[in-house]
């Protein structure tokens, strides 16, 4: 009887960089605690890490902001081969293709910023007969994504889109108002590099979060 279940995920910032990893049933070692990054408050003035400087490091984050508006388009492409409860009930093996377009325009100065995120999701060869009465329900993660959106295979939708007010005479503290990405477990950046690792691989986003 043959049991899979793997995934090959692509992803692309612009023209410059690709990458690609597959999952394995091995655990990954732990990796290496990161630079401490900026963080600003949010809405209700509790600290939160900006989705904009997590992905810089520690020197990139303190250099000056680049003027004028900037524009960012990424691509992840993941492909999902599933053969997993066999039964005679419905179709366990199946493969399908998940897509995540995002277009980033943003724009920051001594005094506020602007940022605006728009995402567009499209499925691609959802199984349409793998779901199986109960017990077993629903044949993986496509029959889950078939279940929720039905014949609805892609959707644009605004992920975010947010003013970001900043008082030069506190550094650090701004008043961030509109929708945005919110981990919670993250409020408070601590200044040992350790506890920053064990704070965004194991404590945020255990309620809230983009996941």
């Amino acid at each position: 009887m043959l049991l899979r279940s793997s995934a090959f995920t692509l992803s692309a910032l612009g023209a410059l960089s690709l990458l690609g990893t597959r999952s394995t049933w091995a655990q990954a070692p732990a990796p290496k605690p990161e630079a401490k990054v900026d963080s600003v408050t949010d809405a209700v003035s509790a600290k939160t890490s900006d989705p904009m400087t997590v992905q810089k490091s520690a020197a990139a984050a303190a250099a000056p902001a680049k003027k004028g508006f900037q524009f960012f388009l990424t691509e992840r492409l993941r492909v999902e081969d599933n053969n997993w409860w066999p039964t005679d009930k419905a179709n366990g093996a199946y493969t399908f293709l998940g897509s995540m377009l995002r277009f980033v325009v943003s724009r920051q100065t001594p005094r506020d910023d602007f940022f605006l995120e728009l995402q567009n999701t499209t499925f691609v060869n959802l199984p349409t007969k793998a779901i199986a009465p109960a017990p077993q329900g629903q044949l993986g993660q496509g029959a889950a994504y078939f279940a929720s959106n039905g014949s609805q295979a892609a959707s644009l939708f605004p992920r975010q889109l947010y003013f970001r007010f900043k008082d030069p005479t506190f550094p650090g503290q701004a008043l961030k108002l509109g929708r945005f990405d919110y981990s919670d477990g993250g409020e408070m950046t601590p200044t040992d590099p350790a506890l920053v690792w064990l704070k965004k691989n194991r404590i945020a986003e255990r309620l809230i979060g983009p996941f």
